[in-house]
């Protein structure tokens, strides 16, 4: 759910999974092998954004957050909610407490999002290879081609629970696209290849 990543490429963002396995020589091992400045700028990223509770899904903005193919060209997606400003009835202390408050919301309406897409326009202002550069609205504007409905339903029913038996079976990846839209820069191409064998770890098959 943010709009860019903290790590620039994918040397950065490996580095950083690594480096997080003890918070405390985080900072450390980030300098040492990316240096002060980059280091400094990705805990900063991550103190401001990734302390933030998400508390519904459906009034939580998502973003590709990389680029993608849009036809003949080069873009980002956003998924900006359309639910209005309702409280969520879920208790965040609870377990699996985003799966219930979506649970009871689409059980009485349909939840619908605005499907919207920034397209590249600067090598420096909307980079495909650097992931740590936020999209401005003022360099690519947003521009509103579709809406997501999630019809009103009883997640509950067996109709429900047989698809999402068969949907956690399935192996998700970016890559599952028409080449109209096939993902680019490099943490895709590298999805491209580490999705596929996270999905046979638990047993998953191809769409």
């Amino acid at each position: 759910n943010f709009s860019s990543q903290p790590a620039r490429n994918i040397l950065q963002f490996m580095t950083f999974i690594r480096a997080q396995s003890n918070p405390l020589t985080l900072p450390i091992k980030l300098a040492h092998y990316l240096g002060f400045g980059e280091a400094k700028r990705i805990l900063s990223w991550a103190a401001a954004n990734l302390g933030n509770r998400v508390t519904s899904l459906a009034t939580t903005d998502f973003f590709t957050g990389l680029p993608l193919k849009y036809g003949p060209y080069a873009c980002r997606i956003r998924l900006r909610p359309n639910n209005g400003q309702a409280p969520t009835s879920a208790v965040t202390s609870e377990r699996d407490y985003l799966r219930w408050d979506l649970v009871r919301r689409v059980g009485v309406a349909d939840q619908r999002w605005d499907v919207l897409v920034q397209l590249y326009t600067d090598p420096q202002k909307t980079p495909i290879e650097d992931a740590s550069v936020v999209w401005e609205e003022r360099d690519a504007p947003y521009v509103k081609v579709a809406e997501l409905t999630l019809p009103k339903r009883d997640l509950g029913s067996t109709a429900s629970v047989a698809e999402e038996a068969q949907g956690n079976t399935l192996l998700w990846t970016p890559w599952n696209a028409p080449k109209e839209h096939r993902p680019l820069g490099q943490l895709m191409r590298a999805r491209r290849l580490v999705y596929p064998g996270s999905g046979r770890e638990r047993g998953a098959v191809a769409p």
